[in-house]
């Protein structure tokens, strides 16, 4: 038997992303009710001047002449008016965390697990006539998608997300230069123009880790053009200003939070013997020799380690809600998280 691990948990292609249209099987019995600042076939939250028919009411001065209902008025003796629903666009903007803090797994990559699940909602969406949009996070900059309903903006969306994924995936298979994540990408032929670069100003430590505080203080100045927000995210490396950007993204447009966690954290690492490979920190950058070595988990230690995770899990779904943002998680069945954001009127 192979002791390889299969390829649909470690890579992201535009294939896989275009079949996750074909996994949808949910269907909802009742269109949408906008919130946003939205134009099209959804009905929207207020009555107003739209094309239609919701309700008829007696007649009220100030009422718009035009509006009355002239048979019903015959037929009952008193003056009716029709009262119609304004129509409103539905608008999604899907913020995926691809930073390289995400490639990592225990049975599958985090960010292919994001990439699969983005995607779902992405064909889910437009679909239903939704206008979509990909901010992909990376630690080298921001990879935006064209803004748009239909299918070929789904295909686009899901391309340049499989170009971002493996731009980076090959950086990472091959870290041997030492380079930075942003100079890397750079020089790659695939994704030269496709990153928007933001200046690190708040987290001077780590100059090569983009945080998502940053990606907030970019999205509060396109708050027209947003709509629903989601952040498909492990929420790790937030930033000191996380909070109060996305609290007041949320004073604009509604914020949705969908985690991701490694099974380890939701299960806990089983006690015994654990095989790793460490690096002398005296080793200059790009070597590969390394020393292996066994470690036992006890499980007493074992069991300190999973108060540890669920308790930071815990803080992590605390700090998300005070941000005021509807909060999701990952399941193995990616159609119950579509179903639960049906169910929330997050989707249509």
């Amino acid at each position: 038997m192979s002791n390889e691990p299969d390829s649909s948990t470690v890579s992201l292609t535009i294939d896989t992303l275009l079949n996750e249209r074909h996994a949808l099987n949910t269907k909802t019995r009742y269109p949408p009710t906008a919130q946003g600042r939205w134009v099209g076939p959804f009905k929207g939250a207020r009555r107003g001047l739209g094309t239609e028919f919701d309700d008829l009411r007696h007649y009220a001065v100030g009422d718009d002449t035009r509006h009355i209902d002239w048979k019903a008025s015959a037929r009952t003796n008193i003056i009716h008016t029709k009262l119609y629903r304004e129509e409103r666009e539905l608008q999604t903007t899907l913020v995926i965390d691809l930073r390289d803090a995400l490639f990592t797994g225990s049975t599958q990559l985090q960010a292919v697990r994001l990439g699969r699940l983005s995607a779902r909602i992405l064909w889910h969406a437009t679909g239903s006539g939704c206008k979509t949009q990909l901010l992909i996070v990376t630690d080298a900059g921001l990879g935006l998608s064209e803004n748009g309903s239909g299918h070929n903006a789904a295909i686009n969306a899901c391309s340049l997300l499989a170009r971002i994924f493996a731009s980076i995936q090959k950086r990472l298979n091959a870290d041997t230069s030492g380079s930075s994540a942003a100079s890397e990408i750079q020089g790659s032929s695939t994704t030269t123009d496709l990153l928007i670069r933001l200046n690190n100003k708040t987290n001077d430590a780590h100059p090569s880790i983009l945080y998502l505080d940053q990606v907030a203080e970019w999205l509060l100045q396109r708050t027209n053009k947003l709509g629903y927000v989601f952040w498909l995210s492990s929420f790790d490396q937030c930033g000191l200003d996380f909070e109060d950007n996305v609290s007041l993204l949320s004073r604009s447009c509604p914020q949705i939070a969908i985690t991701v966690d490694d099974v380890l954290v939701t299960a806990g690492l089983p006690p015994g013997k654990y095989n790793y490979h460490t690096q002398d920190a005296a080793q200059k950058p790009g070597s590969n020799h390394s020393t292996h070595q066994v470690r036992t988990l006890g499980r007493s230690t074992s069991g300190n380690l999973y108060k540890i995770l669920q308790d930071a899990k815990v803080k992590r779904d605390h700090r998300l809600t005070q941000c005021m943002m509807t909060l999701f998680a990952t399941t193995d069945d990616d159609n119950e998280v579509v179903t639960s954001l049906q169910h929330y009127g997050c989707l249509p």
